[in-house]
This record gives C-alpha cells, sequence and structure tokens, in this order.
C-alpha cells in the first residue's frame, strides 16, 4: 500500500519527529500519577483512593475518547489534531500544582486524559502513512518508543521540580509541551501531504475496486488480547514498587529502581519487537512474546526471593514490551482503510484499558492480599497467550 522512502536506508527523519511528539504526549501520562501522590505527601489529597479514582477518571475519559477522535481522524485526516493533544495534555498536567479544590483536580486530570486521546490515533494514523509497508514493524516501533521514553521520564522530571519548587513545579510540563508543539506545527505541512496522499490511494483503491477488505472480526479478537496485555501493563507499572516493599521487605527506592529498569528495557524491548516483526512476522511475535511471559509470571507468584524476582521481572518487561509495534500493525493491517481508529485503540487503549483495572486489582488486594493481585495478573498472560493464537494472520497480501 505505501509506496514511501523506506526509513532505513534513506534520510526521512519524519518517524523521528513523532517519537519526539509521543515522548511528550505521553510524558503527561506517566507524571500524573507523580504528582498526585506528591501532592498525598504535601497533605493536599487526604487517601490513596482519591489518587486511583484521578488516574481511574483520566483512562476513562481516554478510553472513550479515542476510538471517537480516531474515527475523525480517518474521515479526516488532520495531523494537527495530535498537536492540539499534546498542547492540552501538557497544560491540564501541568496545572495541576496550582489548583487547591478536588473538584479543579479531578476537571484538569480528566483534560489530561482528552489531551491524550486526541494525540494517540492522530499521531498513529501519521506515523503509518510516513513509513513503507515493508518496515512497518520498524517504522511503528520508533513511533511507540517515543511512548516508552515518555512514561518512564514524566514521573522523574516532576519529582524533581516539585522537590525544588513544590506543587508549583508541574508548570515543568509546559516547557516540553510548547516546545514540541512548534516542533511539530512546523512539521505539520509534510505530515498533511503524507496523510493525503495515503487517503488519495485509499479512494483510489476502492474506485478501482481493488481496496483491500477490513477485518473487523480479527480486529475484536485483538482487542480482547490487548485488554489482557494492558492489564499486564499497568499491573506491573503500578504494583511492582508495592511487591517490592510489602512481600521482600526492600525499600521504597529498591522498588522504584526496579521499575525504571523496567522501563529502560521497554524501549530496548520495543525496537527489538518492530524489527523481529519485520522478519519473522508481526502475529509470531505477538504470540510468542505473550508464550514466553506466561510461565514466568507465574515462577514470579511461586518465588518470593528479589534476586529471583528480579532475574524474572527483567525478561517479562522486555517480551511484554516486544508486542508493542506488533500489535499496533497487526491492528492497522486489519483496519487498513481506517488506521486512525486502529492506533487510538491499539496504541491508547492498550494503556488506558489497565488504568481501568488497576483500581479492581487494587482493591482485590486490599482484600486478599498482594499475592492473590499478582495471581490474577498471571491468569490475564496466561489468557493473553491463548487468545493471541486465534488471531488471524495479518501478513500483508503480496
Amino acid at each position: 500500500m505505501h509506496t514511501h522512502t523506506n526509513i532505513f536506508y534513506r534520510k526521512n527523519y519524519d518517524p523521528y519527529f513523532l517519537l519526539i511528539g509521543h515522548t511528550c504526549c505521553d510524558m503527561n501520562q506517566g507524571a500524573l500519577p507523580a504528582i498526585l501522590a506528591f501532592l498525598y505527601f504535601q497533605g493536599v489529597l487526604t487517601t490513596f483512593e482519591s489518587i486511583a479514582w484521578f488516574v481511574f477518571a483520566s483512562n476513562l475519559v481516554s478510553s472513550v475518547v479515542q476510538p471517537l477522535v480516531g474515527y475523525i481522524s480517518d474521515r479526516y485526516p488532520r495531523p494537527w489534531l495530535m498537536i492540539a493533544g499534546i498542547i492540552i495534555a501538557s497544560i491540564s498536567t501541568g496545572a495541576i500544582g496550582f489548583v487547591q479544590s478536588h473538584d479543579a483536580m479531578m476537571l484538569c486530570s480528566l483534560l489530561s486524559g482528552i489531551g491524550i486521546a486526541i494525540f494517540h490515533p492522530a499521531g498513529g494514523k501519521t506515523a503509518h502513512a510516513v513509513v513503507s509497508s515493508d518496515h512497518l514493524g520498524r517504522g511503528l516501533s520508533l513511533f511507540y518508543v517515543g511512548g516508552n521514553i515518555g512514561f518512564a521520564t514524566g514521573p522523574v522530571l516532576v519529582t524533581i521540580a516539585m522537590t525544588f519548587w513544590g506543587p508549583e513545579g508541574t508548570a515543568i510540563l509546559f516547557v516540553p509541551g510548547i516546545a514540541v508543539t512548534c516542533l511539530l506545527l512546523f512539521m505539520n505541512p509534510k505530515f498533511t501531504h503524507a496523510l493525503r496522499k495515503e487517503k488519495r490511494h485509499i479512494t483510489h483503491s476502492k474506485e478501482q475496486g481493488k481496496a483491500e477488505k477490513e477485518r473487523v472480526g480479527a480486529f475484536l479478537i485483538l482487542t480482547v488480547a490487548i485488554f489482557f496485555r494492558a492489564t499486564i501493563f499497568f499491573a506491573i507499572n503500578t504494583f511492582i514498587p508495592v511487591f517490592w516493599v510489602k512481600i521482600l521487605g526492600q525499600t521504597v527506592q529498591a522498588g522504584n529502581t526496579v521499575l525504571s529498569v523496567v522501563a529502560a528495557m521497554g524501549a530496548i524491548a520495543t525496537l527489538c519487537g518492530g524489527f523481529l516483526a519485520d522478519k519473522i512476522g508481526v502475529n509470531r511475535v505477538f504470540s510468542y512474546a505473550l508464550t514466553v511471559i506466561s510461565p514466568l509470571f507465574i515462577a514470579f507468584c511461586c518465588i518470593q526471593n528479589e534476586y529471583v524476582n528480579i532475574a524474572l521481572i527483567v525478561p517479562i518487561a522486555f517480551f511484554l514490551y516486544a508486542t508493542s509495534a506488533p500489535m499496533m500493525a497487526i491492528g492497522q493491517r486489519f483496519l487498513c482503510n481506517h488506521t486512525g481508529l486502529a492506533s487510538g485503540i491499539t496504541v491508547g487503549l492498550a494503556v488506558s484499558f489497565g488504568g481501568i483495572t488497576a483500581p479492581i486489582l487494587g482493591r482485590i488486594g486490599d482484600i486478599y492480599g498482594l499475592i492473590a493481585t499478582f495471581w490474577i495478573i498471571a491468569g490475564c498472560a496466561c489468557c493473553g497467550m491463548i487468545v493471541s493464537y486465534l488471531i488471524p494472520d495479518a501478513s500483508v497480501k503480496k
């Protein structure tokens, strides 16, 4: 379908600009829990439940808005939507430290979720338009790794700023938000050209009766697998530090260090997953990775030893993140004429789904213990593995 320049053999830096945009956007998503935790220790928020509800609300509104924006992006390709998403997310998240009432904080959290939701479908569709189909896995992995970087650096950035300047330190998020907005505004004409060229190709194919047939049923099966993957992803980011402290008896710093290792592993694994997807196929990478994760997570639940657990969580994180670009590529191939909608679900909801289930898992942990929560996560890994083998082949027919 694509005739664009191969981004790995000629100079085409468009995917790297999208990587920067994705980093900036997801910096806000990663920063939100850290901001709320800081405000809790400052006495602005009084319960952990309130923190969970702010995060839940942001992810819920994001889950609702992303498919809608994806649909709009497919009908009216507008790359400036992702620019609007970045500035909305950055300003609303950065403003949380300046408000006092819970209602105002909730509004900021909701606006942050909306901004994030606007970015992902438009950004994913643009990424699909600027890379070649032969190297779609590697091209999309560049876009996806930006989210990994943003999710990892957001908490660090706001924690440092709020340590020095107090709650108002959240304003640090204004800086990358405004800078990246200006950068992408400069690139907007080029992105618009790529999207219009792709839309003309789709329209021409339909008129000639050569348009690829979309596989909605297959996409729904993929969505189920994404739901289980999202639950694992968000649970690891939420509960691993607590596991290290409550179950293994380690320090909070040790738990956060493990989370940093997981995030660093994620960036490497995302790129590796994209490369392998182009070599052996997107379905194989997605299914094989989830197959490896399942027994590792069961072993993680059975053994409580800091050295064994760190030896297990590293490969779990690697293979979990390795599925990122393949699942995005599978979704875009199944909904080949609605890549914006496919991106909104495979990229955005891949995190938002988990944000919705996290409070439920936390509640189970409060009642039955944290180990019970991790056994449920292991069950999700097994379910995701099974569903992944039910996904039809997404290979491009040549």
